[in-house]
C-alpha cells in the first residue's frame, strides 16, 4: 500500500489535533487578513455613517451565547461605530440573553468614548418571543406605549433618569435599525418597524441566516448586512477598530485550508487505490 492511500485512513485524532493545532498557533500572532469589505457591509457601513446625530438608532439584539463568536462580533463593530459618530441608541430584544450581552459591551466601550447611560443610550430590555408583533406594533406608535420601563426598571417617562427619552417618542425619531439575529425574528422587525416608515435596517444574522436575507436586499428593506463572523471582521476594518472578528478571521481561514488540503489528500489517495487495483486485475 502506497503512502497516499495510507493517508486515506489517517486516524481522526491526527486529523482533530492537526486542526486544534492550526487555529490555536493562527491566534497567536492575531495579524489582520487584507480584506475587501463587500457591498453589504460596506452599504451597512454607510447607513450608520450618514445617519443624522439627531436620531435614535434602534439595536434589535435577539441572540445569545450560542451564536456569540459571530453576533456578538458584529454588535461590538457596530457599537464602535455609534460611538465614534456620537449617535444615541436603544437595545432591546426578544431573546432573555440578548439585550444584557449588547448591554455588558457598551458598557465597556462607554468609558472609552465617554457614554452616559440614560443620556447617551439606554437598554430597554428583553421581552417576550411571544410577544415580539404586538410589542413592535406599540413601539412604533410610542416608545412609552411599547417599553414602558428600560431593564433597570426605570420608567421612560423619567426624563430626570432618562433624559434621552425626552428626545426621542416613536418610529419617527428612528434613523437606523440594527437587528442581531440568528433566528427568523428580523421578518417581524421588516413587517412592523421598517415597513412603517421605511427606517433604514441592517441586519447581522449568522452566515447559515445569511441566504433568506438577500431578497429583503434587493427589494431595498434592508439597507446593508453583515454575514457572520466575516461580515464582523469586514465592519472592523472598515471602522478602522481590529477586534474578535480579526483575531479569529485567520484561524478561520488557516481552518478551511486545512480542511481543502485534507480533501486533497483523501482523493489522490482513492485514486491511487483505483489505480492499483485496475493493475492488480489486469495481472490476474
Amino acid at each position: 500500500m502506497s503512502i497516499l492511500e495510507k493517508l486515506q485512513t489517517i486516524d481522526r485524532r491526527i486529523v482533530y489535533l492537526l486542526l486544534f493545532l492550526s487555529v490555536g498557533l493562527a491566534l497567536i500572532p492575531r495579524k489582520p487578513l487584507p480584506v475587501i469589505p463587500s457591498n453589504q457591509a460596506r452599504s451597512a457601513f454607510e447607513a450608520i455613517e450618514n445617519a443624522p446625530t439627531d436620531k435614535l438608532v434602534i439595536i434589535g439584539a435577539d441572540w445569545s451565547a450560542s451564536t456569540r463568536g459571530e453576533n456578538g462580533a458584529q454588535t461590538i463593530a457596530i457599537l464602535h461605530h455609534l460611538m465614534k459618530r456620537r449617535l444615541p441608541f436603544a437595545i432591546m430584544g426578544f431573546d432573555p440573553q440578548g439585550p444584557e450581552l449588547v448591554a455588558a459591551e457598551a458598557e465597556k466601550l462607554a468609558k472609552r468614548y465617554n457614554y452616559q447611560y440614560g443620556t447617551d443610550w439606554i437598554n430597554w430590555g428583553f421581552r417576550p418571543p411571544g410577544t415580539i408583533n404586538a410589542t413592535l406594533k406599540a413601539m412604533v406608535r410610542g416608545f412609552q406605549e411599547g417599553m414602558k420601563q428600560d431593564s433597570k426598571n426605570i420608567p421612560l417617562s423619567d426624563h430626570v433618569r432618562l433624559p434621552m427619552m425626552a428626545r426621542f417618542k416613536d418610529i419617527n425619531d428612528v434613523g437606523v435599525l440594527v437587528v442581531v439575529t440568528p433566528s427568523q425574528t428580523f421578518e417581524s422587525w421588516v413587517a412592523f418597524v421598517q415597513g412603517i416608515k421605511g427606517t433604514p435596517l441592517v441586519f447581522c444574522p449568522t452566515a447559515v441566516m445569511a441566504p433568506e436575507a438577500y431578497q429583503y436586499l434587493d427589494s431595498g428593506q434592508m439597507v446593508g448586512m453583515l454575514t457572520g463572523l466575516k461580515g464582523a471582521l469586514e465592519y472592523e476594518g472598515l471602522v478602522k477598530e481590529p477586534g474578535r472578528a480579526t483575531a479569529q478571521g485567520l484561524a478561520l481561514s488557516v481552518s478551511h485550508i486545512l480542511i481543502i488540503l485534507l480533501i486533497v489528500v483523501g482523493n489522490l489517495g482513492y485514486l491511487a487505490q483505483k489505480r492499483r487495483q485496475k493493475s492488480q486485475q489486469g495481472v490476474g
